[in-house]
């Protein structure tokens, strides 16, 4: 799948070089790439398709490859939050050896568990954005940009008040994004403010956005 979209993104690009004057090309190029979705939920969504459509086997290499681009994109995480991403990521190991052994797992004990990785993730850039701003305005954005991404993925599997406070937090995410990273310690206060809001969401809605509420961990300033 990833494969197709890689052959896809690469005629897309081809056909923009030929037709459009070169100094649109990056233009083009970034407007794409801002598009596509992270390659683990791409694996997880094709994961679910497969085990609904009761190809159990198909669904645990899907979890497989899912697993191997969470690991990669949590590689540079902070310590604690790598230790949590891990948690998730035994759990998903689990589920996956369950599939291939016939042993079906639950599918909504499936989707708790990647909900726990991309809030995990999520809560772990928005943290090290703030950190950037001051400093780093270029690479505060890039991280928060995936922190967004993240929370937006993790959304779609949420229902309720967790998911429309999800919502919202991914609103202001974006409005914090918009706002120019020159006025740094005011960026850098507003990100650690939405991480505490992160926070108070994470610890009152642990038993939907943990698969084991006790692994939940806070940031203190």
């Amino acid at each position: 799948m990833k494969n197709s979209i890689f052959l896809l993104l690469t005629g897309s690009l081809f056909l923009a070089c030929n037709e459009a004057p070169k100094s649109n090309v990056t233009v083009v190029d970034e407007e794409v790439a801002e598009e596509l979705p992270n390659f683990s939920e791409v694996d997880f969504d094709a994961a679910l398709i497969a085990y609904k459509s009761g190809k159990y086997k198909e669904a645990g290499r899907h979890i497989e490859a899912a697993i191997k681009d969470l690991e990669t994109e949590s590689v540079d995480l902070s310590k604690e939050a790598k230790e949590q991403v891990n948690k998730s990521l035994a759990t998903l190991n689990d589920i996956e050896a369950k599939i291939k052994k016939g042993k079906i797992a639950d599918i909504a004990e499936m989707e708790k568990a990647f909900v726990q990785v991309e809030t995990s993730l999520a809560h772990d850039y928005l943290f090290v954005s703030s950190v950037y701003a001051i400093g780093q305005p270029t690479k505060a954005k890039k991280t928060l940009e995936k922190s967004i991404k993240r929370m937006e993925s993790a959304s779609k599997k949420l229902k309720g008040e967790s998911k429309e406070t999800a919502g919202k937090m991914v609103k202001e995410g974006k409005d914090l994004l918009a706002k120019d990273t020159e006025l740094a310690e005011e960026w850098s206060i507003e990100a650690k403010n939405l991480v505490k809001k992160m926070n108070v969401w994470r610890k009152e809605h642990q038993s939907e956005l943990f698969y084991d509420s006790r692994r939940y961990y806070p940031y203190n300033f």
